[in-house]
């Protein structure tokens, strides 16, 4: 298994792995404006974990700098296994590697959100060291 960095010939597969955490399809041209907007920001990082030039999943991250801390803190803003590779130890592969890049970029935290109904994956969260430190507010405009 290998984890490497997001390139922009990875628009689709990545565009497939976001639909299936969504559990949506989204706008071809909107995603790809987002997609190319995020891989040219400094602290906006995708990776994509793969064997055998199989695309598993998919890690979304931002170091982000919030006054409320005074030091940088790590977001995993997505983190998906595909369906068929799940319980193989893939997510906390992923984990890990969130882990030690927050280290190399001088983070005192990872931080995630994770819908209400994704009960399965707040028990993964908790398995692998996260609390249930905050409650995120939302308002759709």
């Amino acid at each position: 298994m290998n984890i490497r960095e997001v390139q922009v010939g990875d628009l689709e597969t990545v565009k497939v792995m976001i639909e299936e955490l969504e559990e949506l399809k989204f706008d071809s041209l909107v995603f790809e404006k987002y997609f190319i907007s995020n891989l040219n920001d400094p602290n906006v990082h995708y990776y994509i974990v793969e064997n055998q030039n199989q695309s598993l999943g998919f890690l979304g991250m931002r170091v982000f700098y919030p006054l409320h801390h005074c030091e940088p803190l790590l977001e995993i803003t997505e983190l998906i296994v595909m369906p068929g590779f799940r319980n193989q130890k893939i997510g906390e592969l992923l984990i890990k590697f969130a882990v030690g890049f927050s280290k190399t970029h001088n983070c005192s935290q990872i931080e995630l959100s994770s819908n209400l109904k994704r009960t399965k994956a707040h028990a993964f969260y908790i398995r692998n060291g996260f609390t249930k430190g905050h409650f995120k507010f939302s308002k759709r405009l």
